[in-house]
This record gives C-alpha cells, sequence and structure tokens, in this order.
C-alpha cells in the first residue's frame, strides 16, 4: 500500500511539472508551431502573450490550438516571471561589473578584460600578423600572375611561329605563283612572235605596177 502511495505521490509530482512548463500552443498550416497565453479571442484574430511581449495571429493561418488549463497558464505566468526577473538581475549585475572593470582603468577586447597597453600589445602583433600574411598572399599572387605571364608569353611565341611559318609559305607560294605567270606571258609572247613571222613569210611579195598613162612612159624605152 504505502508503495502505492509513494508512486502515486510522485505522478502528481510528475504532472505539475509537466503543468508547469506548458502553455497555450499554436499549430500553423505552414507546419511551425508558438507557444504562449492566448489573451483575447475575435472572429479574425487571436493575441497572444509570450516572455518576449505580445502578438496577434490571422486565424486563417492557424491548423489547430491546444489549450492549456486556467492552473497551468497561471504557472506558466509565474515562471515567466521569474524568468524575466533573473534576466533584469543579470543585466544589472553584468552592467555593474562592466563599470567597476573601466573603472579601474581596464577595456573590454575579445571577451577579456584588459588594460589599453595590453591592448595595444595585442593589436601591434596581430597587425604584424595580418602584415606578413597579406605579405605572403601578395607574394603568391604576384607568382600565379607571373606564371600566368609566362604562359601567355610562351603561347604568344608559339603563335608568331605559326604565323611566321604561315606567312613562309604563303611568300613561296605567291613566288612561285608570280614565276608560273612570268613564265606564261614570256611564252605567250615567244608564240606570238613566232605566229608574226609564220603570217609574214606567208605573204607573196609586193611588186609595185606603175599605173599606165596614155601618151606617158614611166620607164625609157630601148630605142630611147
Amino acid at each position: 500500500m504505502r508503495k502505492y502511495a509513494i508512486s502515486f505521490v510522485v505522478a502528481c509530482a510528475w504532472i505539475l511539472v509537466v503543468i508547469q512548463a506548458r502553455a497555450d500552443t499554436i499549430y500553423l498550416k505552414n507546419g511551425n508551431q508558438i507557444e504562449g497565453i492566448i489573451t483575447r479571442e475575435t472572429d479574425e484574430f487571436i493575441y497572444i502573450e509570450m516572455p518576449a511581449g505580445n502578438m496577434s495571429l490571422s486565424k486563417s493561418a492557424i491548423e489547430s490550438i491546444q489549450r492549456s488549463s486556467a492552473e497551468a497558464i497561471d504557472k506558466t505566468k509565474v515562471k515567466w516571471e521569474k524568468e524575466r526577473k533573473k534576466k533584469e538581475q543579470e543585466q544589472t549585475e553584468k552592467a555593474s561589473f562592466e563599470e567597476r572593470q573601466r573603472a579601474k582603468g581596464l577595456v573590454m577586447y575579445n571577451g577579456a578584460w584588459i588594460t589599453p597597453e595590453k591592448r595595444a600589445e595585442i593589436e601591434k602583433q596581430e597587425m604584424e600578423t595580418e602584415t606578413g600574411e597579406s605579405r605572403e598572399k601578395e607574394i603568391a599572387d604576384l607568382r600565379r600572375e607571373l606564371d600566368s605571364l609566362k604562359t601567355e608569353n610562351s603561347d604568344l611565341k608559339q603563335e608568331i611561329a605559326t604565323l611566321k611559318d604561315q606567312i613562309g609559305q604563303h611568300s613561296q607560294e605567291q613566288i612561285k605563283l608570280s614565276m608560273e605567270m612570268l613564265k606564261q606571258q614570256q611564252e605567250a609572247l615567244e608564240f606570238q612572235k613566232k605566229a608574226e613571222k609564220r603570217e609574214i613569210g606567208q605573204r607573196p611579195p609586193h611588186i609595185w605596177v606603175a599605173p599606165k598613162i596614155d601618151g606617158f612612159t614611166p620607164y625609157p624605152t630601148p630605142s630611147d
């Protein structure tokens, strides 16, 4: 009997813990969900109170609502109030601590309170490191640029050599073509000269005949 009584007490305590941790849960049609306390509701909107602040939500975006009991909501409000006060206390203590550190002449740097001299030293070291890294990066970039220029120069030399070969081949072909044309012209001239000679040789000899005129003899006769 005592065992069952203990189990009942444990179960009740667990239920109280669950109740304390729950508020209203609004399931949205897009798959998201919102936890808060529904403070007011109209035909189109519901108004929700949350630890971060209040908001309104259109009912057209809601898939379903899981409402908590009034006791669970009251316990949730108490929990939120405790968390709010705790947060305010932490912020107050943080501000007070920072003020005391500044009063000591310390400064915040990379999440730690240090002296201005130490900060200047760290910044100098970081600057030197960054400068060295920057120089190394600059050298690496220059080397890559030089390699690229070497590649471009090699490609350019190859292109120039190819062009020279093409020009040389073109010049040789042009000279050969010119010689052939000149030879053809010479052959044509020789052929023309031979043809003219043949034509002259085939012509009959030209004999001049004096015109006959009555009472006039152009040449003297033997009797004269």
